[in-house]
């Protein structure tokens, strides 16, 4: 259960400014469990003229790559609102050994309005299922990051309850001020981060009967960093962190650039 977690609060996520009419951005991260690489990826956004691309690929690397050989990709179109991004399209194509997991959802407004999502759930009498309640009033777990730089007092940029439908799952992911924190982003320019808690609150597609929906929705363990970008309406993914009952997952970010952004390189 820690799938649908990973999907939208540790991949690499990118939060903007409403006035941002056009920019272009990427940027790469590396995700550890106990301080050892078990997966790298790449986040590239483009906005021109209010309409917003998303592109993730993510695949394991080191030892992990020999126990799970993951790799997949995700993608989601969309048009920005004063207020959030407002997907049209979602999709993810994902190899976990020899699974194949292929999803596309289609959006109306904030409605999902066509939805193909294989494999389909295995039958048990535990799962709680997907009907079309998991289909309303939702959003995509990558646009679900998508949102307005707060003016003023940045803190309320973590403020925020995101209503997530991956296609398998229905969950929220409630978002609330934890700390500022100073930060240093290429071991010598120091930048103020907002530190965001987040709570894991599932919906539909879990198995009430496992252990994992029960201990995710339970851990208090769930962190992301935010820090602002200079000389742009950008705020980016810094860090986040997922206790797990072996040890803290981290994705950490190791290159971001893009049109008018300053070039930022982690030192290791």
């Amino acid at each position: 259960m820690l799938r649908p977690v990973v999907l939208s609060v540790v991949v690499s996520c990118v939060a903007f400014a409403p006035a941002a009419e056009a920019a272009k951005a990427r940027a790469t991260y590396t995700t550890s469990l106990l301080g050892f690489t078990v997966a790298t990826s790449e986040l590239d956004l483009t906005v021109i003229d209010g309409a917003y691309t998303l592109d993730l690929g993510v695949r394991t690397a080191g030892l992990a790559r020999v126990f799970t050989g993951f790799s997949g990709t995700a993608r989601v179109a969309g048009r920005l609102t004063a207020d959030r991004a407002m997907p049209s399209r979602f999709t993810v194509d994902a190899r976990a050994g020899d699974d194949h997991y292929d999803i596309e959802l289609g959006f109306t407004g904030s409605d999902v309005t066509s939805r193909r999502a294989l494999p389909p759930h295995d039958p048990h009498p535990d799962l709680i299922p997907i009907d079309a309640r998991a289909s309303r009033n939702v959003t995509d777990p990558l646009s679900a990051f998508l949102a307005p730089m707060p003016r003023g007092d940045m803190r309320r940029v973590c403020e925020r309850r995101l209503p997530i439908f991956t296609g398998r799952d229905r969950f929220d992911l409630q978002l609330a001020f934890a700390r500022m924190e100073t930060i240093r982003l290429d071991g010598v320019r120091p930048s103020e981060a907002i530190v965001c808690s987040a709570r894991y609150i599932p919906i539909q597609g879990h198995r009430t009967e496992r252990d994992e929906p029960r201990y995710m929705s339970e851990n208090r363990d769930l962190f992301a960093w935010f820090v602002p970008i200079a000389g742009s309406d950008l705020l980016a993914l810094y860090r986040v962190r997922v206790g797990t009952r072996i040890g803290a997952v981290v994705v950490q970010l190791d290159t971001l650039e893009g049109d008018g952004i300053p070039v930022t390189r982690r030192r290791r």
